[in-house]
């Protein structure tokens, strides 16, 4: 079975003319003040993927709903944002119907993105030379790591005894959270609103509250 190659070009089009293939309200913009940040510091760097109605010659949006809203929020904030930016059209001799293009909105746009491995990007970063603050990966210091587990601990006749808490050395001790990435979306932006409404300082303030909210 051959794989359709669906991308015809990537041009400059007038980006407030593009149209809204999806409902405002679908999204919840879980990530879109980190995005204007982005646009804001790094400049505009990805293209928005569109496809233009062969009846109408309408241009909709199928990925990109988001920064056009923000592009719209800088404008009236008084930045200076260029006329014209590159969107990436999809063939409409293949998607031929606003209902086919919506379909490749929903299955190809709106996967979920893997989480990153915290482990993983600090040594990548750190062969690089550069660190979580130099590229904006997150505001947040709390790692929240996954991890699964193959097999129990073979030996367990200590499960029982008595442990001195007071004694315990911490330095080395992490908790390890298990989840899918739309549970990763939750929480990460749970973490956000408690550090916002309850004004915490520390992180073990914020992953204290994390769990008093979700019943742990």
């Amino acid at each position: 079975m051959k794989i359709q190659d669906l991308i015809v070009e990537t041009k400059k089009v007038k980006w407030q003319d593009l149209k809204d293939l999806q409902p405002e309200n679908l999204k919840i913009p879980y990530h879109a003040e980190k995005t204007k940040k982005s646009i804001m510091e790094l400049g505009f760097a990805q293209a928005i993927y569109v496809w233009q109605e062969p009846e109408t010659q309408n241009i909709w949006i199928c990925d990109g709903h988001t920064r056009k809203e923000i592009l719209i929020e800088l404008v009236n904030d008084g930045f200076d944002v260029p006329e014209q930016l590159n969107c990436t059209f999809l063939d409409n001799t293949k998607i031929k119907t606003k209902e086919e293009a919506i379909k490749y909105l929903l299955r190809v746009f709106n996967i979920k993105r893997n989480p990153m491995d915290s482990e993983t990007l600090e040594n990548w970063l750190e062969e690089i030379d550069l660190s979580v603050d130099d590229v904006c990966f997150d505001d947040l210091d709390i790692k929240i790591e996954t991890q699964d587990f193959e097999s129990e601990p073979s030996d367990l006749s200590d499960k029982n005894k008595e442990v001195d808490i007071d004694n315990i050395d911490t330095s080395e001790c992490k908790i390890v959270f298990k989840f899918d990435a739309i549970m990763y979306e939750s929480i990460t932006q749970r973490i956000r609103n408690i550090q916002q409404e309850e004004s915490l300082s520390t992180n073990e303030a914020v992953l204290l509250k994390l769990l008093e909210c979700y019943g742990a």
